[in-house]
């Protein structure tokens, strides 16, 4: 009998230093700042320069966000958007949330932007839909989302994903 408390309190103990070292994952992940995301993101090899960029620190921020994203600007807490302004393909688009319960609304608007771009080039330059295609979105811990159009996004996704792997 003393045998089984032992196991059991020894077991209890392992499960709460669990609980308490994966509790502290999320904190490091709700102090990542966009900051950080956009500079890794400009820090990338695959970043491309002369983009038009946008964030929610600028005049008119949520008229902007709506060019990318259909989502109700009011649960996002920041964002970041790269583009290029005469037809290139290319796009980044990042948004933190103020409440990670929303990720999967804000990636179906991200997917829906996706979307209406394949349409636009269907017709405009049909050689880049394949582009369009290989499109990713992704979701970076709980309060990030991201969207990455072009010929190298892969490297712009891993760059985005360090940025929430535990140090």
């Amino acid at each position: 009998m003393k045998t089984i408390k032992r196991i059991l309190v020894i077991a209890l103990s392992v499960c709460f230093i669990f609980a308490y070292a994966c509790g502290d994952s999320d904190n490091k992940e709700q102090t990542v700042s966009m900051d950080t995301v956009k500079n890794a993101i400009n820090s990338c090899e695959a970043a491309k320069t002369g983009m038009t960029e946008v964030t929610g620190k600028d005049a008119n921020a949520e008229r902007k966000f709506a060019v990318f994203c259909d989502m109700d600007y009011s649960l996002v807490d920041d964002f970041y958007y790269k583009y290029f302004d005469e037809g290139d393909i290319d796009e980044v688009a990042i948004v933190k949330l103020k409440d990670k319960n929303d990720a999967a609304k804000c990636l179906e608007a991200l997917h829906n932007h996706l979307d209406d771009r394949r349409g636009t080039f269907a017709s405009y330059d049909p050689d880049k839909v394949t582009i369009i295609d290989g499109g990713i979105i992704v979701r970076g811990g709980d309060y990030y989302c991201a969207y990455f159009v072009g010929e190298q996004n892969g490297l712009l996704e891993k760059a985005f994903k360090d940025c929430f792997t535990a140090e």
